[in-house]
């Protein structure tokens, strides 16, 4: 079996992954400059041969990372980026098991307070987003990749219901490692491991229950990390 172990999971395209990478990539580059209006869902879907529902998702992660401001029929412009968005884009080597921890212990430290602020602050149409991230990500089974993305989209609404700005840099600088370690969760623990908590935080957030968002985040962060280190052992 050893001469295996230099083997690693088939990862399965993410056609919407790709069109934000280029268009990131565009934006950090300097193609597209601050205030500037990018192409259209039409346009750009013409451009890379996809849907305008994939282009509408990757547009939807660039608002997300503050890379655009999408205004009601006006289109996505440019927005001023932060030095968190640069550092975050560095970040794209394979993290070690150090690596990982470290971004689980983070997740232990803060996420269940961020989940009970977003709690207090949520309004319906926060809801329905956090909803709908949920539903793709359970219709996306199997699809690690797919769904680490998803469930990271998921944090960073989260993250985004709480107004508070320095949360919000945070993420930025931090969403490539938090992807690529939830994308180890599943490959590692298996592929519905958190849905029953982010059950749980949907609900919460919907009453605007802070300590049961609180409780329901702070369980999910430790037996996500609980459940790593001890199928760690068995590798």
């Amino acid at each position: 079996m050893r001469a295996y172990m230099a083997l690693e999971p088939i990862r399965k395209v993410n056609i919407t992954k790709q069109v934000f990478e280029q268009l990131k990539n565009n934006i950090l580059a300097g193609k597209w400059k601050v205030g500037e209006k990018i192409p259209s869902e039409t346009e750009l879907a013409g451009i890379f041969h996809v849907s305008r529902s994939t282009v509408r998702q990757a547009l939807r992660s660039l608002a997300d990372y503050g890379l655009i401001e999408v205004r009601l029929g006006a289109g996505s412009f440019v927005k001023q980026q932060d030095t968190g968005l640069y550092i975050n884009g560095i970040m794209r080597s394979k993290l070690n098991k150090k690596d990982l921890l470290e971004v689980l212990d983070f997740c232990c430290i803060m996420e269940n307070d961020i989940a009970a602020m977003a709690a207090r602050q949520a309004v319906a149409e926060d809801v329905e987003e956090l909803q709908r991230i949920q539903d793709e990500l359970e219709a996306s089974k199997d699809d690690f990749e797919k769904m680490a993305s998803l469930d990271k989209q998921f944090h960073l609404k989260l993250a985004q219901m709480t107004g508070n700005s320095l949360v919000m840099q945070t993420y930025t600088i931090l969403s490539s490692p938090l992807e690529m370690t939830i994308y180890e969760m599943y490959i590692t623990i298996g592929s519905s491991a958190g849905f029953k908590y982010h059950r749980r935080l949907i609900e919460a957030v919907d009453n605007h229950n802070a300590q049961m968002a609180w409780e329901a985040m702070d369980a999910h962060a430790r037996n996500r990390k609980e459940e790593y280190l001890s199928l760690c052992k068995n590798l």
